[in-house]
């Protein structure tokens, strides 16, 4: 049996505001526009009101983002610390990210890429999504 689908999203401080809202927004919209069988794994400072089919992380241990100074979104590259995250494949999604439309165009380009590591450029700004 093929494995379910890692999704990985990332809630940490008081950053969204409405986190909780948000990750229930961003589980939502993957039950509507992700075919695939999926899993929703939040990592989190702190115990979120979220569905419960969504996997919550502790990640209040990730001490090296705890530094004065240390913007929010930084805790992202935790994600890449195998001591943190144990599974090697995994589709990363913003907490602010809205789903519009069926994700399978997007999933075929990511995981079937040859690249290790695949990233969206972002259509807005010169940089990476």
């Amino acid at each position: 049996m093929k494995r379910p689908l890692r999704i990985v999203c990332v809630a940490v401080g008081d950053f969204y505001g409405r986190a909780d809202e948000y990750i229930s927004r961003l589980f939502g919209m993957l039950q509507c526009h992700c075919r695939q069988q999926f899993e929703l794994h939040c990592f989190t400072d702190r115990p979120r009101r979220a569905p419960p089919q969504v996997t919550q992380h502790d990640c209040s241990g990730w001490r090296e983002f705890q530094a004065e100074g240390v913007h929010p979104t930084m805790w992202k590259l935790g994600l890449f610390n195998p001591e943190y995250v144990e599974f090697e494949e995994f589709l990363y999604l913003d907490l602010s990210l809205v789903i519009r439309r069926d994700m399978q165009e997007l999933l075929d380009y990511a995981f079937h890429r040859p690249e290790d590591l695949v990233i969206v450029r972002d259509w807005g700004y010169d940089c990476y999504n």
